[in-house]
């Protein structure tokens, strides 16, 4: 019985370890993506520095100053969100450990609690030698009754 919340604790573990890396990798992919947004943001206002280095009016000069801004901002906002992101993937990490340590102590438990099959055969093999009458089949038998009578653990659950 211990050996069946066992291998439920164990399977659990393992889902949800797998759930885990499946957050862990979903989030190294949006981590990238905002990366490659701050890049693109960051190159995009280096090109329109170098632009507005060429322009004459003071109302373009303005605009492009205001636009420089507000992508000062987004990249501010991107690293913000990227560093949030690698914290959060860096708890998932942990969860994740966390998780493999729970397993390894089940799957020790769980191989202290486990019948090998060399048990079963064992069990088996001395039950089938058990020589008793039907009717002491379900008291506990330690006395031969009738000699040359062998019940095997088949023969148990019919009777």
């Amino acid at each position: 019985m211990e050996e069946e919340t066992l291998l439920k604790e164990r399977l659990q573990a393992i889902t949800d370890k797998k759930r885990i890396r499946e957050d862990i990798s979903r989030k190294r992919r949006d981590i990238e993506e905002e990366k490659l947004k701050l890049q693109y943001i960051k190159k995009k206002s280096l090109r329109e520095q170098w632009l507005m280095d060429g322009l004459q009016s003071e109302e373009e000069r303005e605009a492009m100053k205001i636009q420089a801004q507000d992508e000062l901002q987004r990249t501010t906002q991107l690293q913000s969100n990227i560093l949030g992101m690698e914290k959060e993937m860096e708890e998932l990490e942990a969860q994740e450990l966390e998780l493999s340590a729970n397993e390894e102590a089940i799957l020790k438990r769980l191989k202290e609690v486990e019948r090998t099959t060399e048990d079963i055969i064992k069990v088996t093999s001395s039950l089938s030698r058990v020589k008793c009458s039907p009717s002491q089949i379900w008291v506990k038998c330690t006395t031969i009754t009738q000699p040359g009578q062998i019940y095997s653990i088949t023969n148990l659950g019919q009777m």
